[in-house]
């Protein structure tokens, strides 16, 4: 386990390339992050603290892509792997922005992949009242189930969220699981 917090691009970057090293030894690979993220012409980048963005064409020199975690699993070519992600806020450089995307785009998942968003492709996640947002919340909650598959649990935190939220928030998966 390695626990990244308010983590600049290159800590970032670094720790994901030791992730997908790692993942090659085989077993179960997860990754999960909470903080900001938007998107910039389909792609999806997660934010680090420092960014520097003061024009889209920053977004991908300032940040990190998500693809890069999705790459670093299937190199390693384990059966399963998770990515979770808690990312979907307003583009506060909208107004410097020439594409006006909200949330995150749709992302595929790799052969033996799971990736689940904090709400739908497009859509704006909610921060929450407390430590975590409303989906993260939801996530805690129901992953300390003993026993209850994955596909089942993700339902369970759809639900709620979408109960907190008054159906304005939902959350997202994609999967190609085979197992």
């Amino acid at each position: 386990v390695t626990l990244l917090k308010d983590a600049t691009q290159r800590q970032m970057e670094k720790e994901i390339g030791r992730f997908g090293k790692s993942l090659r030894d085989g077993g179960v690979g997860l990754f999960f992050y909470a903080g900001h993220g938007m998107q910039v012409n389909g792609t999806n980048y997660l934010i680090p603290i420092g960014a520097n963005i003061e024009a889209e064409e920053d977004i991908k020199f300032e940040s990190v892509d998500a693809n890069r975690i999705l790459a670093k699993m299937e190199a390693a070519g384990n059966d399963l792997n998770m990515v979770f992600l808690d990312a979907c806020r307003n583009n506060p450089f909208a107004r410097s922005f020439r594409s006006s995307n909200k949330g995150l785009a749709q992302m595929d998942a790799p052969k033996g992949s799971f990736v689940s968003f904090a709400t739908a492709p497009g859509s704006v996640a909610a921060d929450g009242d407390g430590r975590n947002g409303l989906f993260t919340g939801q996530l805690i909650k129901y992953m300390q189930t003993p026993e209850l598959p994955l596909t089942r649990m993700m339902m369970e935190v759809r639900k709620g969220v979408l109960r907190e939220s008054e159906d304005k928030q939902t959350p997202w998966d994609v999967s190609s699981l085979t197992g």
